[in-house]
């Protein structure tokens, strides 16, 4: 199966990289960037740039992307064996392979010309962790980065799978969107409007997947777009995020919402483990075996199917207790 990734160097991207190239289930992962990275090595947190690992804050800031082409050899490098996981939401050392790793640099996200277009052809779904905090860039840019940017990769990617099965596009949403956009949290109505746009798009698609009428002129190739709203996302302290607005909100809210609502707190390895199982084995039934009916439907409200928070870390338990990468 082929997943295409955006955000991959980032705080979740990462995490969800690693599992991608240690899933089987998986046969190839194209990560769509503005600068050339090489694969992660198996331990988790360190990416391979310019022939040294780097980590924590070097990891997510400078030292997530690299300017030129990245080349794939036999030096080493991408393959460098390591100590395995230390958790469940860890890949497997058993099964990871980075040489399913291809990366593209693309440096415009509103846009996918036919020729990159032909490089995804076959992809199945697509994960967009992509995304920026709202106090790092003006209103205008963060809108565009938040919904402009998956709305076009979405409507690009629909076709790439053929017309037999839906494309599944996990968005990577926040607890606090609101797709009526009727809260006073900024990011959260802006997140919110992302979600209901890409919804209603996929809802224009033919055959239209929320309806049995007629696809209007204007469809587009199957879509399914399915959204994962974390909290609190929880890193592991050598892997905190570089960006000092993230870091600064993660230290002073963490302790509380621990405390008062941990329902809240999203720890990365099993936000992870939702996007890769959303975007690998949602066509076979999405949530878990293990799941009840009515969790499944509060899973699957009628504007389409969402994670919350609370939900991520039930849907690790499930896993869990059941087995996980079936």
């Amino acid at each position: 199966m082929h997943i295409i990734l955006s955000g991959a160097t980032g705080t979740i991207g990462l995490p969800v990289l690693r599992l991608l190239l240690s899933d089987p289930t998986v046969t190839r992962v194209t990560a769509l960037t503005r600068r050339a990275f090489e694969a992660p090595t198996e331990e988790g947190g360190d990416l391979v740039v310019e022939g040294r690992a780097m980590r924590g804050e070097e990891e997510a800031g400078a030292a997530k992307e690299l300017n030129g082409a990245m080349t794939k050899d036999a030096n080493g490098t991408m393959t460098k064996k390591a100590n395995g996981a230390t958790n469940s939401h860890h890949p497997s050392k058993s099964t990871y392979d980075p040489s399913k790793l291809d990366v593209i640099v693309h440096t415009d996200y509103a846009s996918y010309p036919a020729e990159l277009l032909a490089q995804l052809r076959g992809a199945r779904a697509a994960i967009w962790a992509q995304g920026i905090s709202q106090t790092e860039v003006p209103k205008d840019e963060y809108i565009r980065i938040t919904v402009d940017y998956p709305l076009a990769a979405a409507r690009a990617f629909a076709g790439l799978a053929g017309d037999a099965e839906p494309f599944t596009f996990v968005y990577v949403s926040g607890q606090l969107a609101m797709t009526s956009e009727l809260t006073p949290v900024y990011f959260g109505r802006i997140k919110g409007r992302a979600e209901r746009l890409l919804t209603e798009l996929a809802a224009s698609s033919t055959p239209p997947l929320t309806s049995t009428s007629p696809a209007p002129s204007t469809s587009i190739a199957p879509l399914r777009v399915l959204h994962v709203r974390p909290g609190i996302v929880e890193v592991p302290r050598r892997h905190r995020p570089a960006a000092p607005g993230v870091r600064n909100a993660e230290r002073t809210l963490s302790p509380i919402f621990r405390f008062f609502a941990p329902g809240l707190l999203s720890p990365v390895g099993m936000v992870a483990e939702v996007l890769v199982d959303l975007a690998i084995r949602t066509g076979a039934g999405g949530a878990p075996a293990g799941y009840t009916e009515k969790e499944r439907r509060d899973l699957a409200p009628e504007n389409g199917l969402t994670v919350t928070s609370p939900q991520i870390k039930r849907w690790a338990e499930v896993r869990e207790a059941i087995g996980v990468r079936t």
